[in-house]
């Protein structure tokens, strides 16, 4: 035993980490105390927020940031060394308490993100997240107006700014942060798309129907310059959300609906297209909404329902097209 605690030394600065990491991780399970030890570059747990937040700078949203951010600071000041085991009853408990499952797997990938950072780095000595799963997020019902309530919305739109925003978001499914940041380089009215920069600063093309290349052309009236947001703001900060969504809800008010968001006008986008295109459309609708996996775009607005099924089986069914009817026929006696 002794050769092999002495072989350790010969490893990597990261493979004796990972070893004494499962060494502790081990007593732990059988409940045997550990003496502390210094993590390879940080003193603390809370020496590493600065690092990770520079790092994530580049790969998420200032508000995603700004989450997980308080979802690590909230799980260190509980503990300053978390383990697997203390994070698990820190979620269950969460769990139990009423917690959203969404919020609770939100939790875990924001801890999981810090955690994978600091090791990756040599920063600390174990990532106490790599065996966790998230909890399972019961799928939701994606709420959306009707294309009655929509059709009513249209028809009280009072600003040429409402009318545009209205109609890219119905025609394109785009979401709001690419429609803020939309600049008239990006708007191809002769090949009928926009080019928006989506989540991570990914860039995609979404093609437009003519009725809403007109709306746009009108608004540009040959004023807009390339590098002109088509949606300008006289505020620092841009045209924010709160702001739209106050001014859809005048409108909703107006039409005499119930309240809408911007962000369900996308899913209106996306559920009517998925519904009058069925299953054959759902990758194109998961490219044009801009998800990075096409699960997304299935559990979201993929739903499976009674009257479905009956239409597809109704379609596709091999009795359905005929195709056993002979076979079928020549062995049975209807009137029987």
């Amino acid at each position: 035993m002794d050769k092999l605690f002495e072989s350790i030394d010969y490893l990597s600065p990261q493979s004796q980490q990972v070893v004494k990491g499962l060494v502790r991780q081990l007593c732990e399970n059988e409940g045997v105390n550990t003496p502390p030890e210094m993590a390879p570059g940080l003193q603390t747990l809370e020496e590493g927020i600065p690092l990770w937040t520079s790092w994530m700078i580049t790969h998420y949203r200032p508000s995603t940031i700004k989450l997980y951010t308080h979802y690590v600071r909230s799980l260190i000041k509980d503990s300053q060394r978390p383990t697997t085991l203390s994070i698990q009853q820190h979620q269950a408990a969460e769990l139990l308490e009423g917690v959203g499952a969404a919020a609770v797997k939100n939790e875990l990938k924001a801890i999981a993100s810090f955690f994978s950072y600091l090791y990756e780095q040599g920063l600390w000595f174990e990532n106490p997240t790599k065996t966790m799963k998230p909890p399972k997020v019961p799928k939701r019902r994606v709420k959306s107006p009707s294309q009655e309530e929509v059709a009513k919305l249209l028809s009280v739109v009072d600003t040429p700014k409402l009318a545009v925003m209205l109609a890219l978001f119905i025609d394109t499914g785009i979401r709001f942060r690419e429609l803020t940041g939309l600049i008239w380089g990006g708007v191809n009215l002769k090949d009928r798309e926009v080019t928006v920069i989506g989540k991570g600063d990914k860039e995609r093309t979404v093609s437009l129907s003519p009725l809403v290349c007109a709306i746009l052309e009108k608004t540009k009236n040959n004023h807009g310059q390339p590098g002109d947001l088509v949606f300008p703001s006289q505020s620092i900060t841009g045209w924010n959300n709160t702001d739209a969504n106050r001014s859809l809800a005048r409108l909703c008010r107006k039409a005499g609906i119930k309240k809408y968001t911007c962000h369900q006008l996308r899913h209106f986008f996306a559920t009517n297209t998925i519904e009058h295109g069925g299953e054959s459309v759902i990758a194109a609708v998961s490219e044009m909404l801009g998800h990075a996996n096409i699960s997304t775009t299935v559990d979201f607005y993929w739903d499976t329902d009674e009257k479905r099924n009956k239409k597809v089986h109704a379609e596709h069914s091999p009795f359905s097209q005929q195709l056993l009817l002979p076979v079928l026929g020549e062995g049975t006696n209807a009137e029987n």
